[in-house]
């Protein structure tokens, strides 16, 4: 166990509030920063091709929980960030992975999505779902959530937004990287069962919090003790951040609802009932 102080900044999905954060880590000089997310994470280090001095670059920085690192730019590759001060985690199932699993429950050809215009990391999702459509033979429909005056997506706007998928019929809906139903997934995935639609999602949250059916994913707590693993090998046994390889996982969690299995009639093939996780 080391010894260590943790100075906890959260910015409540306000990403104005990531200026303050930087100033604050280039007064205080912490020995390191753990940053959650893609948005935060790019707020704080920046573009890997950015030479903006007021990205952090002195001061090592371990990311979790970080959609599309590549194509967000903060990572030059999948294999390393190509960062001096950077280290990361790979939390993500792969996404072909995921459409299989999908695929082993419940053949389809009409695939939705949900996402947040505003979050970069959701906007990557669909345009990675997208280019799987064809090889998969399937059609994307992709749905943006409305913003209220605040810019952000508007709660109001849900039961709409759930309505107008379902009209077009989909055989289940992808839930992507989306902070914003994440925080209403009771309501959204009620109401995506209320039209029939069972919902596949990357995480656990949606299914023990929520009421989607099948789940691909690394638990949080092992996504943590991965972060962990990298901040020992900075802190503990001083290897440089951009040294190090980005950690991942090469085993997933299968979980499925029965609660929800039932209430929609669509119940899992008995292959899948022999390794996956059965919850009620």
């Amino acid at each position: 166990q080391i010894s260590a102080q943790f100075i906890v900044r959260n910015a409540e999905q306000d990403a104005t509030r990531l200026d303050e954060f930087r100033d604050e880590a280039h007064a205080l000089q912490p020995d390191l920063i753990l940053t959650w997310g893609s948005t935060v994470t790019l707020g704080i280090v920046g573009p890997w091709n950015s030479a903006d001095p007021r990205y952090i670059r002195d001061i090592p920085v371990v990311f979790m929980y970080v959609a599309q690192m590549v194509e967000s730019q903060i990572t030059r590759s999948l294999e390393s960030t190509g960062r001096r001060n950077v280290a990361g985690t790979d939390y993500s199932v792969p996404l072909e992975s995921q459409l299989r699993a999908i695929q082993a429950y419940r053949p389809f050809d009409r695939l939705a999505i949900i996402y947040d215009p505003t979050q970069e990391g959701s906007v990557k999702r669909v345009e990675a779902v997208r280019q799987f459509a064809k090889a998969l033979d399937f059609t994307l429909i992709a749905e943006s959530l409305p913003l209220g005056p605040d810019g952000r997506p508007d709660p109001a706007s849900l039961p709409a937004v759930v309505e107008r998928v379902a009209a077009q019929r989909p055989q289940f809906i992808y839930f992507g990287y989306n902070s914003f139903l994440i925080r209403h997934v009771a309501q959204f995935t009620q109401l995506a069962v209320d039209h029939g639609l069972p919902v596949f999602t990357g995480g656990p949250l949606p299914l023990v919090k929520g009421h989607a059916l099948l789940g691909l994913f690394n638990r949080l707590r092992s996504v943590g003790r991965l972060a962990a693993y990298q901040a020992e090998q900075i802190l503990v046994q001083g290897s440089t951040p951009g040294e190090l390889p980005i950690a991942r996982f090469n085993r997933y969690s299968m979980a499925i609802n029965m609660r929800v299995a039932r209430k929609l009639e669509l119940y899992p093939p008995m292959l899948l009932l022999s390794y996956a996780e059965i919850l009620e």
